[in-house]
């Protein structure tokens, strides 16, 4: 995952599948949009940023490793954390903390 690859499927739908709360083998599905990604920034060496994914509420699981799924065939895993709900949303984030690439001549 880059941040540039990240960055083309803002406010693109796609699907999260997860991890029932009662720990079954079965996996949920529910529908999401990646809703924000946020300004990358860098320092140090590191390269941060955070992405914002919108749930409906009935659909949402707990906090951890969900399988995202975008309609053009790309796939992430991400550890998602639901931070706050709005209206009939909850909104799950993901924070990244990377070393910085190097460019290389």
């Amino acid at each position: 995952m880059r941040y540039d690859e990240i960055l083309a499927h803002r406010a693109q739908s796609c699907t999260l599948q997860y991890q029932t709360a009662d720990g079954g083998d079965e996996a949920a599905t529910t529908a999401a949009t990646l809703a924000e990604v946020s300004d990358l920034v860098a320092s140090a060496g590191f390269e941060r940023f955070t992405l914002l994914f919108r749930v409906p509420q009935l659909g949402a699981g707990q906090q951890g490793t969900y399988a995202v799924a975008f309609a053009d065939g790309v796939n992430w895993e991400v550890f998602l954390v639901p931070v706050r709900r709005e209206g009939a949303d909850v909104l799950y984030e993901a924070c990244f903390n990377c070393q910085a690439t190097i460019a290389v001549a």
